[in-house]
């Protein structure tokens, strides 16, 4: 519809889906009220938001299908399954170009109806008193509710490695007779350590990496648009030691970047967005001078991240636009700019409709990069063979040319 409703924690509902889950009632009463963000949620789940003009992301309710659209939405091939028979790939490795190790291995340590990082923050808006989620906020109300980071053992890998047999693994089980799992094996991942506690999980992964995943696990540093405001001397400095401590494991700096979608209401502050933006810039200054591919976090924030990377990076200097699901007209400036740019596509291609998919389309294969961004756009780097069968389905050529 190109308008729909946003919530302060920024998901997004468009307005058909919206209609179609809540009922014509909501609508009126929306209606009565003159716009959508002066109504009065009935439902703590549904809280009141922002109205916005044009959808940046996949609508909440459309991920769930069923959202009546005949014309866009195809949910029998929305939702591909990860058992494929991927024998056709067995010859092949696949690389994962960025996911969170850490927060995968946390997820597996919880119950199937937990995610370890609910609750890791305070609630801001409690603090201010408006919060309007009540038991269904995602984030603590109180000191006591703070989630605590469960420690990562060596063990935690191993049952992960279980499920990723790698290319290193294959060669030395064929050797000692160990069964291997039939379809394509990890090459490579790399994940992403964005945040000051996930420093020391990151530097045993990365080392116990070299034996439980056959040297196939590599890591980035750097400190995402979300923890902007802890970006100083201090944690730059515990980033830059844990980067030299992990040696040519570590290739790159980031996840950086801006994000006006989660930081929705900080980033309408002038003096927020300021600090946002110097956040990013310090840190592409920091990867030119370290001689570091800059790994960048870019979501409806497009004008002032071309600005920075314009501004701080030598034209052959490697990026990485992760997870891009903004505008084409983006992909086409990044990849006209920086030669040695790639373009990031992740688990929300498989829908094969929406800004991912138009990217996948539009992104030359020699320039695009598979990532599955787990836990958050994919569960497990072993999606991977199934992202590259929708780009393959979505350029009209076979899955083994786009890994």
């Amino acid at each position: 519809s190109g308008s729909g409703w946003k919530a302060s924690n920024g998901t997004f509902f468009c307005k058909s889906c919206w209609l179609h889950w809540w009922g014509q009632d909501s609508k009126e009463e929306m209606d009565s009220n003159g716009s959508w963000d002066q109504w009065d949620a009935w439902d703590v789940k549904n809280p009141v938001g922002n109205r916005v003009k044009k959808a940046s992301s996949f609508c909440a309710a459309w991920g769930g299908c069923g959202c009546g659209d005949e014309f866009n939405c195809r949910p029998a091939e929305a939702f591909r399954s990860d058992n494929e028979d991927n024998r056709d790939l067995e010859e092949l490795g696949y690389c994962d170009a960025h996911c969170h190790l850490d927060y995968c291995l946390l997820n597996a340590k919880c119950t199937d109806e937990e995610v370890w990082s609910f609750k890791k923050w305070m609630c801001t808006k409690w603090q201010e008193g408006r919060c309007w989620f009540g038991r269904d906020c995602d984030y603590a109300h109180s000191e006591e509710e703070l989630a605590r980071r469960p420690q990562l053992f060596r063990s935690d890998l191993a049952a992960f490695a279980q499920l990723h047999p790698t290319e290193g693994r294959q060669r030395r089980g064929t050797r000692q007779g160990v069964r291997i799992q039939r379809g394509p094996k990890l090459r490579c991942l790399i994940t992403s350590c964005c945040e000051a506690e996930a420093i020391e999980d990151t530097r045993m992964l990365v080392a116990a990496g070299k034996r439980l995943l056959g040297d196939a696990v590599y890591c980035t540093f750097g400190c995402h648009p979300h923890n902007y405001r802890e970006y100083g001397t201090a944690l730059e400095s515990e980033l830059l030691h844990a980067l030299e401590d992990c040696g040519a494991r570590a290739v790159g700096w980031g996840e950086c970047g801006l994000d006006y979608y989660k930081n929705y209401y900080e980033a309408m502050c002038d003096e927020n967005r300021a600090l946002m933006v110097a956040v990013f810039a310090r840190q592409a200054r920091l990867a030119v001078e370290r001689r570091l591919p800059l790994v960048v976090h870019t979501r409806d924030a497009e004008e002032d991240t071309l600005h920075v990377l314009q501004d701080c990076l030598p034209r052959e200097h490697p990026v990485h636009i992760h997870a891009f699901q903004g505008s084409v007209y983006m992909l086409m400036r990044v990849i006209d700019m920086f030669p040695n740019a790639v373009i990031g596509i992740s688990g929300t291609v498989t829908f094969e409709v929406g800004a991912a998919a138009e990217i996948a389309r539009h992104c030359p294969l020699s320039r695009l990069v598979l990532e599955t961004d787990a836990p958050y756009l994919c569960n497990e780097p072993r999606e991977i063979p199934m992202l590259a069968r929708s780009v393959a389905r979505l350029k009209g050529v076979q899955a083994s040319e786009v890994l």
